[in-house]
């Protein structure tokens, strides 16, 4: 399927607070921004029988700059993780002794 090029329309809309919510989560989890993730529900529902259905699949493929962006977060999550990896606690007097620092 090939995309055109097409200039965004920025536009105010409201959504309950469990429905931004949930598609701030989904789009997360997928590796885009909330309108890409509406976006992609909307090219969903542009074929006539998943609107009969009403049922979408996810995860939907990624676009490689998503999935650029997405192994990009996680390299630098690691990076920090290692920089500031903390000593674990094994019994409780440890852990104690932890949260004394």
């Amino acid at each position: 399927m090939k995309q055109t090029k097409q200039a965004d329309i920025q536009q105010e809309f409201n959504l309950s607070s469990t429905t931004w919510l949930q598609a701030k989560a989904q789009a997360d989890e997928l590796g885009l921004t909330v309108s890409e993730y509406v976006s992609l529900l909307v090219d969903e529902d542009k074929n006539p029988a998943r609107r009969r259905k009403k049922v979408l699949t996810f995860p939907a493929p990624l676009s490689k700059e998503a999935e650029n962006r997405y192994d990009r977060e996680i390299k630098e999550f690691e990076k920090q993780e290692k920089k500031n990896a903390q000593k674990g606690a094994v019994t409780v007097e440890e852990f104690m002794k932890l949260l004394d620092k």
